[in-house]
């Protein structure tokens, strides 16, 4: 059997004993059928050819796997086994055992051949599956599968999609995502985004689609820090399970440039060393600066990338936001506080329905000192007409409230006792820990503001209240007179 070096995930990129191995990988479409011995010498050629073109990896199906492993390592180039799964196997026991099963028997068939790098899960969820089963059930059934693979030693990814990549998990050894449709800006975007997201994992990104951008596309990959590129094969159409002879000369490559290691020798002069110079020590900063401008405009959004189209109303004695909207589809409050739901679950925040003892409808958690408490009423106007009434009223924890009384404790202790040191060390304590606790009780009205606004464009619900921007009009002719003259329900 053929040796080759062992690569395994390290940091942010793959290591090859002591160095750093970028992966250059080629899927492979179609069967690969080696039978008998010219259509190995066949698949031999075309993958001699490939590491010619300085790729250093392919991405094969588990049937392709089972017949090219060994050929592909023979050729020095590393494998990336992705096993497809079928997304209804996720919602049900039965499913997903036999799912489990299936994946350690792959991986047993597969593991211990040369050259292997690991598993890719391939389970293509869609937006309309994610909102019928819960975000939550869908990353614990793909997090028992990335177990399954690493419980045999190997490494696991996830093939994550734009839309999906919500799915990522703690677990996977390195993040694997799908860009294809994106244009170089949005690509280095969406890369500072899965750079946060991965940490201290290697990224590595896949384009489906050939095109003329394709050279700028993965040189804006590895420029963006990403650990690994996966291209189609640009080959001429040379089936790897055609008949016939072997041909004398392999067909002309057709890789992106990028992946191609040939280049001209750099001029050399002083403003040529200088400019490399400049751009090695710039680019880490660069990404550096983009990674940290994209977790500050998710910060800035506060998870919620809607824009909100009316002014709140602000009731500063009951800390409390109004939001009111009007819609001629009898779209009742239930329907808001489903979508208010799902939306904090999305973002992680824990979310309890009130009892009917309580004078609010859902309570959100959204750090450890403040609470949100969301109330919803409805008045009908007539056949299928609802005024929608939110009001987000925010508080102080128990919590917060025991540090904050433990402060102004502690700095009655030390008048008492005479030390006046202490006393202005307590008093500065206790001010900036207020101080805080206000800046928090700030930002959870901004996020149950722009959630609430959020999940009702989501329903389709006109707003009533002062535009954020001028709007063309409203659906309803008197809307905004009938606002004004609505009572305040929920005031009170």
């Amino acid at each position: 059997m053929t040796s080759i070096p062992s690569v395994v995930p390290h940091g942010k990129f793959f290591l090859r004993g002591t160095q750093k191995f970028f992966l250059k990988a080629v899927r492979l479409e179609g069967p690969i059928i080696v039978s008998d011995f010219d259509r190995k010498l066949r698949v031999l050629a075309r993958l001699e050819e490939l590491r010619r073109d300085h790729a250093t990896a392919l991405v094969l199906s588990e049937e392709q796997a089972e017949a090219t492993l060994e050929l592909a390592a023979l050729g020095g180039l590393y494998v990336l086994v992705e096993l497809a799964v079928d997304p209804a196997q996720l919602w049900t026991r039965r499913g997903l055992r036999g799912t489990e099963a299936w994946i350690e028997a792959a991986v047993r068939s597969l593991g211990g051949r040369a050259g292997l790098l690991g598993f890719i899960i391939d389970c293509p969820l869609g937006q309309d599956e994610l909102r019928a089963h819960g975000l939550k059930p869908a990353r614990e059934a793909l997090r028992r599968l990335v177990r399954v693979v690493r419980a045999a030693g190997f490494a696991a990814g996830i093939h994550h999609r734009i839309g999906t990549r919500a799915l990522a998990l703690e677990d996977e050894d390195f993040i694997y995502s799908d860009a294809t449709g994106l244009s170089p800006a949005e690509l280095r975007d969406y890369l500072a985004a899965m750079h946060n997201v991965a940490d201290a994992r290697p990224v590595i990104i896949e384009f489906r689609a050939s095109g003329a951008g394709g050279d700028e596309l993965v040189s804006t990959a590895f420029g963006m820090g990403a650990a690994g590129v996966v291209a189609p094969d640009f080959a001429a159409p040379t089936p790897l399970n055609a008949p016939g002879p072997v041909p004398i000369e392999p067909p002309t490559p057709r890789l992106p440039l990028a992946m191609n290691g040939d280049r001209q020798p750099a001029p050399d002069g002083f403003i040529a060393r200088a400019t490399v110079a400049m751009l090695a020590y710039t680019g880490p900063m660069a990404r550096t600066f983009a990674r940290y401008r994209a977790r500050f405009a998710i910060a800035a959004a506060m998870g919620v990338g809607t824009p909100p189209r009316q002014r709140p109303q602000l009731d500063l004695r009951r800390r409390a936001v109004m939001l009111t909207h009007w819609n001629e589809r009898y779209t009742t409050r239930e329907t808001i506080l489903a979508k208010l739901t799902r939306l904090f679950n999305r973002l992680r925040y824990p979310v309890s329905i009130a009892s009917g003892w309580r004078d609010y409808d859902l309570e959100v958690r959204p750090d450890l000192w403040t609470r949100i408490e969301i109330r919803t009423a409805d008045e009908e106007h007539g056949g299928t007409r609802l005024l929608n009434r939110v009001a987000a009223r925010v508080r102080l924890s128990v919590a917060a409230w025991a540090a904050m009384l433990a402060g102004i404790a502690s700095t009655a202790a030390c008048a008492m006792l005479g030390k006046p040191a202490a006393v202005i060390v307590a008093t500065a304590l206790t001010a900036a820990g207020i101080l805080c606790l206000l800046a928090e009780l700030f930002e959870a009205r901004r996020l149950a503001y722009r959630a609430v606004e959020a999940c009702a464009r989501e329903a389709d619900l006109t707003p009533l209240g002062a535009p954020v921007r001028p709007l063309r009009g409203l659906s309803r002719p008197g809307a905004e007179a009938r606002h004004t003259q609505a009572p305040r329900l929920l005031a009170d």
